[in-house]
């Protein structure tokens, strides 16, 4: 039997957090000398537990439609609008033939259908309609996410809110005028919060992502972004601050104070949790411990099909000429022969685990944190296998003041932890 990984954090006198696969145990109480007992009794409660078997998910695909894009977003990761190309629908087309021969019983399955940023994915809207159209006659169901900068019409609104499809729009609160103005320079806002209402007043699984920068605009008036989302339904939030690479419009300046962004983000979830809030935050630095990869890119299961056909892990990096593309670009999409993959390629991919990251394995935070995202390490420091230093000490500043908290406040693990369970919490 394997022996179960079973990190502990230190938060104060007699106060542990037990991180392992899938499961975080808050321990109180516990004398330094008893803690190595406990430890075992923790370790033992593991080993015992029968974990379920798990279900058979369907395939997944991710289309980038266009490049252009009819915001200048101050800190784009992708430079969004620099371009005008429309994936071609053949393309598309042929992407989910693909799918369907590689997938068994492909008829009784679910397909997952991810549309994504490198524009707005609304540019190309007809594109996102008619694949998934195509995809219908293919699996038993379409579940479909869509990420958009919400400047929708309404036939676009009608089209998310049919097919109950999960959307996250990008809305920054306070900064969104500062943030994410419209090519002419003039205010995105009326039109974004408008979009906002209609979607939350649907119900469909709706998340708003709030980016974060240096400015004070931003930074500062947090709790009042928060509130304003909260107004217009919105109750799950994705919390970021922004990154620069060489590929985005961000500058250094951009990026907010690590010390400033871990204090303004520990204040906005004790006001969520002071005034009762029905928020939901989520955020890349706190996430449900597991022993796999940071994300997709890492293991490279994701495949992102780029305008130009390009098969790539990463949505940083989309063109073959950008840094980097020999790493994460490792196939095309072509009319005749559908996906193709450089095997090669594909499986070095698998190397971007933290147990291959510098400092990782020796790290008590490493199941949460995961490495980090291997392409900000990449920005970082020019190595993939070099975890991001912005990052590594986010994860290290927030998550023992989050652990703290919720000690000391347990409604907070109900505002950051979606479908979980609380047991014994002392």
């Amino acid at each position: 039997m394997v022996k179960p990984q079973l990190d502990i954090v230190p938060v104060e006198k007699g106060r542990y957090v037990f991180i392992s696969e899938n499961r975080i145990s808050f321990i109180s109480g516990v004398p330094a000398e008893k803690l190595p007992k406990v430890r075992e009794e923790e370790l033992e409660l593991i080993r015992n537990t029968q974990r379920p078997s798990p279900a058979r998910l369907g395939p997944s695909i991710s289309f980038m439609p266009t490049f252009d894009c009819n915001l200048r977003c101050v800190y784009c990761y992708a430079n969004g609008g620099r371009e005008k190309l429309c994936l071609n629908p053949i393309l598309a087309w042929s992407a989910i033939d693909s799918v369907v021969s590689r997938t068994k019983d492909s008829k009784d399955l679910p397909l997952a259908i991810y549309f994504v940023g490198g524009g707005e994915p609304f540019r190309n809207f007809p594109l996102m309609f008619n694949v998934c159209e195509y995809a219908k006659t293919k699996f038993a169901s379409v579940d479909i996410t869509v990420v958009s900068n919400g400047l929708l019409n309404n036939q676009q609104l009608g089209w998310l809110i049919t097919n109950r499809v999960a959307t996250r729009i990008s809305y920054d609160g306070e900064a969104q005028d500062e943030h994410r103005p419209l090519i002419s320079g003039r205010s995105s806002k009326g039109v974004v919060e408008e979009t906002i209402r209609k979607l939350a007043l649907s119900g469909i699984p709706l998340t708003i992502q709030l980016t974060i920068t240096g400015l004070d605009v931003s930074l500062s008036r947090l709790k009042e972004s928060i509130d304003r989302i909260v107004s217009l339904g919105g109750r799950y939030i994705k919390i970021e601050p922004v990154h620069s690479s060489v590929l985005s419009r961000a500058n250094p300046s951009l990026v907010p104070d690590l010390k400033e962004f871990v204090d303004r983000f520990i204040e906005a979830v004790e006001y969520i949790v002071n005034n009762g809030l029905d928020v939901k935050i989520d955020n890349s630095f706190i996430s449900r411990p597991t022993s796999g990869y940071y994300c997709g890119a890492g293991e490279g299961s994701n495949v992102t099909i780029t305008p130009a056909g390009y098969i790539t892990s990463c949505l940083e990096v989309s063109r073959p000429d950008e840094v980097f593309a020999d790493k994460m670009i490792y196939g095309k999409c072509t009319a005749e022969d559908g996906i193709c993959v450089d095997k090669e390629k594909r499986n070095s991919l698998d190397r971007l685990h933290w147990r291959n990251f510098t400092g990782c394995p020796e790290c008590s935070l490493k199941l949460i944190c995961g490495g980090g995202c291997p392409m900000q390490g990449g920005w970082d420091h020019g190595d993939l296998f070099k975890p991001s230093t912005y990052i590594c000490m986010a994860h290290k500043l927030l998550l023992p003041r989050l652990f703290k908290l919720m000690f000391d406040k347990p409604q907070a693990i109900n505002v950051l932890f979606d479908n979980h369970t609380v047991t014994n919490f002392c």
